[in-house]
């Protein structure tokens, strides 16, 4: 028995960089998995390195995070087959570009990716975890 055994965690951000190492890491202790990612491919990638290691994942999910309905709705969706635990946020945006060049619309995609989606999955999961105990969100974001 390992130490996450029986614990479900989704990720964001799972199709590469720190996500990829966070749900490879969260396999290996036995949890779970619900990887979550805008790229499909990328989710592709992190679920070869997963299986090719001899560990496996409950599901996948290619979304956008910033689709904050669509975020929801997947959350509902994923904790009625499998309960969530606890979400790990490893995903994040940023803005590279002048500031001059930057309108209000792009000035807000990050807003709804860094500070909101995890507000959003730790709320939801809390409301369905309170019920069974205690839960850990983890965050990149400060």
């Amino acid at each position: 028995m390992t130490r996450l055994d029986g614990c479900h965690v989704l990720v964001t951000g799972a199709a590469q960089g720190i996500g990829r190492a966070v749900a490879l890491r969260l396999a290996e202790e036995g949890a779970a998995l619900t990887l979550l990612d805008r790229s499909g491919e990328g989710l592709d990638g992190t679920q070869k390195l997963l299986t090719d290691t001899g560990l496996g994942i409950a599901g996948r999910e290619p979304l956008d995070i910033t689709d904050t309905d669509a975020l929801l709705k997947m959350v509902a969706r994923v904790d009625s087959k499998l309960p969530l635990d606890a979400p790990v946020n490893a995903a994040g945006l940023g803005l590279c570009a002048p500031f001059s060049h930057l309108d209000v619309g792009q000035c807000h995609r990050p807003c709804r990716a860094n500070p909101t989606s995890p507000f959003v999955l730790r709320q939801t999961g809390g409301r369905r975890r309170a019920r069974r105990g205690p839960c850990t969100c983890a965050s990149g974001q400060a």
